[in-house]
């Protein structure tokens, strides 16, 4: 089929638009085309930093979780971080087991096995957590469909804690101790559009914060984020924008 494009046009002085922006009047049609309409919309857009990103504990149950997974780091049980085999469930994976090292636990990691396991939790993992007696179970881009997984590992005597970015299902958040979730109704996060590994960043973050850990020792996250944000394909705009832009310089 023989492709006919289109350009949107929405109305504006594309002249004065792109002396007042610093830009093109090219760049600031592209921008008026995808809806930045407002000049604090337009900043952030161009020059958003670091700052702008919105704090970890407005998500869901975060200041929760990090309460439970620092209690479970002080009684040194054993935590288990269970990711995705794409990108961005590994770059989560990632954050958590060095995140969980540097706060002074104990974890290891599994990750789905894409043809034998599926996606996210199932009841062997579950199974085989308990035999290896992991008392913690922390998931990371999944999670948030697994009501029957999470009943099992409670059965099984494990604590399970989720973290997650995709649409909270019709029967609603599971009855985990905690679900993080910037999709849930109830999100303070002024930014929902997150991929797991930067929901998993933004935890991490809190963590570090509870745990007292200076900025300085924090390990570097922030290129896993911008990594997982792309290969995720999420939309880039607004937080997404500055995690890819401030992580590919860092890279």
């Amino acid at each position: 089929m023989e492709e006919k494009w289109v350009i949107r046009r929405v109305g504006g002085d594309y002249e004065e638009l792109g002396r007042r922006y610093g830009v093109s009047p090219v760049i600031a049609r592209i921008m008026r085309n995808r809806g930045i309409m407002e000049d604090t919309e337009a900043e952030l857009f161009l020059r958003g930093s670091e700052a702008a990103l919105s704090d970890g504990k407005l998500l869901p149950d975060c200041i929760r979780l990090v309460e439970l997974l620092s209690k479970a780091i002080d009684e040194g049980r054993h935590i288990r971080v269970i990711g995705d085999y794409d990108v961005d469930g590994v770059c989560a994976t990632a954050i958590f087991f060095e995140a969980i090292k540097t706060a002074g636990g104990k974890a290891d990691t599994r990750i789905p096995h894409r043809i034998r396991d599926g996606y996210g939790l199932n009841e062997r993992i579950i199974r085989e957590a308990a035999e290896d007696k992991v008392e913690v179970i922390l998931t990371c881009d999944n999670g948030i469909s697994a009501a029957g997984e999470i009943k099992l590992a409670h059965e099984l005597g494990m604590q399970v804690l989720i973290t997650d970015h995709h649409s909270v299902p019709r029967e609603g958040v599971p009855e985990a101790e905690a679900v993080v979730n910037p999709q849930r109704i109830d999100s303070e996060c002024s930014f929902k559009e997150l991929c797991g590994a930067a929901v998993a960043w933004k935890v991490a973050q809190a963590l570090f914060e509870k745990r007292g850990i200076p900025e300085k020792k924090h390990p570097e996250f922030f290129e896993l984020a911008a990594l997982a944000t792309v290969t995720d394909v999420m939309p880039l705009k607004g937080e997404n924008r500055i995690l890819v832009r401030e992580g590919l310089k860092k890279l």
